[in-house]
């Protein structure tokens, strides 16, 4: 996005702070649209409010004027929607798009009848519910009274909850230059804006396409059902309470891509053997990420999937099942555990396929597929299923989703520990959805008794945090000792150092997934404050890496300043420890300066060592033709250590060394 491009904006803004009553017009009618039936599904209304409210935060347009037009302009929107549908009523069916899309009309019609008269207030903040919802209660003949008094009091509470998170960001603005806050508010809004659409436009092909397999699907399932060799496969995957829905059918087509998938990924790792890159790729990158700071946390989620947790609480629902009578449930549940117990030990033992070289104490098991992962989505899927099998869709929709994201955040955490290979996590998810989905296709075959599902879900939620809580309290420290990851800290000798012998791992700056990007020609001794107070001394300017502000001026700084890169170049994940830049000689590019721990340390000395990168930077173009000729001048330069040498001494010494088809300096304090 070009400065230039940007400035096109400025006098928008000028002009609305000076014209605050064309603002709230403009509020109440983006407020109006976004409440109407129909408009408001095509109207990124959150977003658009949300960049409102970072107008108001940055003091460009008035707060509580802005919000009252808000508020009247929801009001205003839901007013017509309803007397819309109290006109029309059934003849609603008749009129585009609900006469081409009629389920639009249904999900707001079940979700009337699910929530009743809450539904208005409820309704303005579910998203596609809230312009839809007050056409229903129109045509349901909702009184008026109750219906206006639920849409004003959810008008009042829907602006400015929606509009807060702007608020804040335009605020945080105020500690910044006039100009570069107008800059950031701009590029803000665009951002704003396009997030939406790019939302909406996401949704609206996710649906399209989940209607298209939906409709395939029904054309497949009654074509079966017409098929004399075919019927036996309906008979025999056709559940009763739903004889004419497809959902078996569904999910015997996912358990076939699920154990196709297993298989592919046995194959791969036991025969091909053609994916060790990418899992040594993606053990990298989660190894860039790793601190101690975040492992006691990562550790404690990991053992929700931990047997000692999951065992007991799949036990104690067995033997719920069985003194109940719920033995079809008992018997499924236990069917369920057999397979996912026998597929893991029969790959531990016989397949046996070394883990990741991370961890201090190596795990003596083998790590294909993960047990921990497979356990986990078995024991979580099949207790969801119970739960979820006599509830209403949309209560089921949130348990299998909090389910999911459960399994997924269990199965990232065993990659973030170093306790498997990316492989080996993607098949047990695949192998423990194939056991998931025979269970659950062989329960829903046959008539079952209904299950208490409030008491399920209670009973489990409680016994399944007690035991979390209890096995994280005896085996804390075990746990802990079990995931210590190994150090990359290695020791050198200063002498060696600066005869030019170190490690080449230490020459590049890596990627997260430990790839080679460029070559480290600089190589600091010395303690950092030390570094920056002479950096600043001779004209450098110092960057704060970690200031949100210092984040903010880098993205919208105007011409007349340094155009320095927006995102700050990491090695192995780490950020730089300083930056530090200034105009060249020519005062054609910048040159920068960029230091990063080499969790190295010297022998003799408890002097620190600072691996870094000093280089020419082009600054940002307004127009992409001047970029590329700048890029070419650019390449044409050598690296800019002349720009550094003539101020090191008398504080420092330097030497520099050839070090692939370059240069490296050594940079040591003058008095050691």
């Amino acid at each position: 996005m070009t400065l230039e491009f940007l400035d096109q904006f400025k006098p928008l803004i000028e002009w609305l702070n000076q014209h605050p009553g064309w603002a709230g017009f403009a509020t109440f009618m983006i407020s109006l649209t976004e409440s109407l039936a129909v408009i408001g599904l095509l109207v990124p209304g959150s977003v658009i409010m949300t960049a409102i409210g970072a107008l108001i935060g940055a003091g460009i347009v008035p707060g509580a004027q802005t919000i009252l037009w808000a508020i009247a302009g929801a009001i205003a929107g839901d007013s017509i929607s309803y007397r819309i549908g109290h006109h029309f009523k059934e003849h609603i069916y008749d009129l585009w798009p609900f006469s081409r899309y009629p389920q639009i009309i249904q999900r707001g019609k079940q979700f009337f009848v699910n929530h009743g008269g809450k539904s208005i207030f409820i309704g303005r903040f579910a998203g596609p519910m809230r312009p839809i919802i007050p056409l229903i209660a129109g045509m349901a003949h909702m009184k008026s009274k109750p219906f206006f008094m639920s849409n004003i009091i959810s008008a009042i509470v829907w602006a400015p909850v929606y509009m807060l998170p702007g608020i804040i960001i335009g605020m945080a603005t105020l500690e910044l230059a006039p100009e570069t806050a107008t800059r950031f508010i701009i590029i803000l809004l665009i951002t704003l804006v396009v997030l939406g659409l790019s939302a909406w436009l996401l949704k609206w092909i996710i649906s399209t396409l989940l209607n298209i397999f939906d409709y395939l699907l029904t054309k497949l399932w009654y074509f079966m059902k017409s098929h004399r060799q075919l019927r036996f496969f309906c008979r025999a995957l056709q559940d009763p309470r739903h004889p004419k829905g497809h959902g078996q059918l569904t999910m015997a087509i996912a358990l076939i891509l699920c154990f196709s998938t297993f298989i592919a990924f046995t194959i791969c790792v036991y025969g091909l053997q053609n994916l060790d890159t990418l899992d040594i790729a993606v053990t990298k990158f989660f190894a860039s990420y790793r601190s101690t700071d975040k492992h006691d946390w990562i550790v404690g989620i990991t053992t929700l999937g931990f047997n000692r947790v999951l065992v007991p609480l799949l036990g104690l629902n067995i033997i719920y099942f069985a003194l109940k009578g719920y033995w079809r449930a008992t018997l499924h549940l236990i069917l369920g555990i057999f397979l996912c117990g026998v597929s893991i030990e029969l790959f531990k033992i016989f397949l046996y396929h070394p883990r990741p070289d991370v961890l201090i104490n190596k795990i003596p098991s083998g790590s294909f597929p993960s047990g921990h992962v497979t356990l986990s989505i078995v024991s979580y899927g099949l207790l969801s299923m119970f739960i979820c099998r006599d509830l209403k869709p949309i209560a089921a929709k949130w348990i299998y989703g909090i389910t999911s994201i459960l399994c997924t955040v269990i199965a990232i955490s065993r990659l973030y520990l170093g306790a498997h290979w990316l492989t080996d996590v993607l098949a047990a998810i695949a192998l423990g959805l194939s056991i998931v989905f025979v269970i659950t296709i062989s329960y829903r075959r046959h008539p079952s008794p209904t299950l208490p599902s409030l008491k399920l879900l209670i009973g489990n939620l409680i016994l399944l945090i007690m035991g979390w809580i209890l096995v994280l309290f005896i085996y804390d420290k075990s746990f802990t000792e079990k995931y210590q990851f190994k150090t990359m800290e290695n020791q050198v000798n200063m002498k060696q150092w600066w005869q030019g012998h170190l490690p080449s791992n230490y020459l590049f700056r890596h990627s997260r997934t430990g790839n080679q990007v460029e070559l480290m020609n600089l190589q600091w001794a010395d303690d950092l404050d030390n570094i920056k107070l002479f950096l600043a001394d001779n004209n450098w300017q110092v960057l704060d890496t970690d200031s949100i502000i210092n984040f903010i001026n880098r993205i919208s700084a105007p011409p007349s300043e340094p155009q320095l890169p927006v995102l700050e170049e990491r090695n192995w994940g780490q950020k730089p420890v300083m930056v530090a830049y200034r105009q060249d000689t020519d005062s054609r590019f910048l040159v920068i300066i960029r230091l990063y721990s080499a969790k190295l340390t010297f022998t003799h000395s408890r002097l620190p060592l600072w691996l870094g990168r000093i280089e020419y930077r082009m600054p940002r173009k307004h127009k992409f033709w001047l970029h590329k000729k700048n890029e070419k001048a650019l390449r044409k330069l050598t690296p800019p250590k002349e720009e550094l040498i003539p101020e090191l001494e008398p504080s420092y010494r330097w030497k520099l060394i050839p070090c692939e088809d370059n240069m490296l300096l050594l940079i040591h304090v003058a008095s050691t």
